[in-house]
């Protein structure tokens, strides 16, 4: 894979992270990153509508060829986890109606790939990713950070797969 745009997605129902990098030949680079933001107080489905959009604009608008989504991290409470796999799934629709190739990661995965263990806390994925991505900081919430680890790893586990 070489000069590769990776689109990394921390998916949230309030504020989905986003971060994109670009791989050529080993080496990362900083693009962009950032969060989309939803109101609370909107229907679901007006949620669902702005998400789907900005990742419709995201994608035309850097060309990503693959799109490294985290998986659902399944938790006690369903309801919060039904409408984020909803967020999910227009991502995912996004992704697909534009023709990338998408790459469904664990939080676990994110972290072995990242660090080289499975068991790693947040900091130390912030940090390996700082360093691979050249950056002495990243300010911001922790969705963007997320994502970057996203599209990392989501580099790598392609990598692994091609």
């Amino acid at each position: 894979m070489i000069n590769t745009v990776v689109l990394g997605i921390d998916p949230g129902l309030y504020k989905t992270g986003y971060g994109i990098i670009e791989h050529n030949a080993g080496n990362f680079k900083y693009i962009e990153a950032g969060v989309i933001f939803t109101e609370r107080t909107d229907s679901l489905a007006f949620r669902l509508k702005v998400i789907f959009e900005s990742f419709e604009t995201i994608i035309k608008k850097f060309n990503p060829s693959l799109v490294a989504l985290e998986r659902l991290f399944f938790n006690k409470n369903v309801s919060s986890a039904m409408k984020v796999s909803n967020a999910i799934g227009v991502i995912l629709l996004a992704s697909e109606l534009q023709n990338r190739k998408i790459i469904q990661i664990t939080p676990t995965e994110v972290k072995k790939y990242v660090t080289g263990d499975h068991k790693a806390d947040k900091e130390s994925v912030k940090k390996m990713m700082l360093i691979s991505l050249g950056l002495q900081s990243l300010s911001g919430i922790q969705d963007v950070s997320d994502a970057l680890g996203v599209a990392l790893a989501g580099t790598y586990k392609n990598l692994q797969m091609d």
